[in-house]
Parts: structure tokens; C-alpha cells; sequence
């Protein structure tokens, strides 16, 4: 049996061998959240979703690092929906509210598709504070976005 050497720094755990400024590289990224926002989205590349739903069950702070992977058009498809399955996991056992600021300003964004993925991330929250922004897509220009807002509403109402 062959075990991968790991090592620790900060909220991050690093596996494989890491040269000297890699590991200098991390630990400066340590307790950032760009840091956190590089690791999740190396770690989902990877097809790690396991350990970052844990990671972010534990740590519910870093849960604002995921937003601007939603928001970079360049993110990999791989960890958009690494982040999808993330929010859908966490939902009802992890307080998402603390993402409606910025979930609500990406509602709001040029790109439709983000403003349907930020609405459905809305309902995720469960939050009575994410109703009026939800609410607010479904005279929205796209007709996906209205489904989605109307889907959302639903969901909210039943509760």
C-alpha cells in the first residue's frame, strides 16, 4: 500500500509533492480568501467535491470564495458544476444566507446564464431575505430566468 505524502497549511491541505515555492506559495495564500477561492477551485478540477463539501460544512466562512468562480466566464466547466453540486450538498445543512449579497448582485449580471444560476442559488438559501430577489427575475428579460425565478418561488412557498 502506497500512501500520498499530504501536508497542512492553514485551512489548506496540499497532496503529492510540492516544491519549495509552491509550499511558500500556499502559505502565503493561507487564510485568504482568493486563497481559498484558488483551492476550491483546484481541489474541484481535481474532482475533490467530497472534501470541499466538507471543508465548507466545517469552515461556512469560506463559502464566499465560491462566488467568484461563478462569476469568471473563463472558470472550467468541471468546477462550475463542481460548485453547483457544493451549493445543492450544503443547502438546508449549512447557512447560505451570508452568500445573498453578492448572489443578488449576480442576478443582476449582462450574462443571463449567470443571472438563472444566481437566482436558483437564491432559493438555496431558504432565506425570507432572498424572496424580493427572486421575485425581482421573474420579469426578467430571459425567458430561462423567469422559469427558473418562477421554480424558485415555488420551492420557497412549499417550504
Amino acid at each position: 500500500v502506497r500512501s500520498v505524502p499530504w501536508l497542512q497549511l492553514g485551512p489548506f491541505v496540499l497532496q503529492g509533492l510540492h516544491s519549495p515555492a509552491e509550499l511558500r506559495e500556499w502559505a502565503g495564500r493561507a487564510g485568504s480568501m482568493d486563497g481559498m477561492r484558488q483551492y476550491l477551485h483546484d481541489q474541484l478540477k481535481e474532482g475533490n467535491l467530497e472534501a470541499m463539501e466538507t471543508l465548507l460544512a466545517q469552515q461556512p466562512r469560506w463559502l464566499p470564495a465560491l462566488v467568484p468562480l461563478l462569476e469568471d466566464e473563463d472558470t472550467d466547466l468541471k468546477v462550475r458544476i463542481g460548485v453547483d453540486a457544493l451549493l445543492e450538498s450544503l443547502a438546508g445543512g449549512v447557512d447560505l444566507s451570508p452568500l445573498i449579497p453578492e448572489l443578488e448582485r449576480l442576478s443582476r449580471h449582462e450574462r443571463s446564464s449567470l443571472r438563472a444560476d444566481a437566482t436558483h442559488y437564491l432559493s438555496l438559501t431558504g432565506s425570507p431575505e432572498a424572496v424580493p430577489f427572486i421575485q425581482a427575475r421573474l420579469q426578467d428579460d430571459d425567458d430561462e430566468v423567469r422559469t427558473i425565478a418562477k421554480e424558485a418561488m415555488q420551492e420557497i412557498e412549499a417550504g
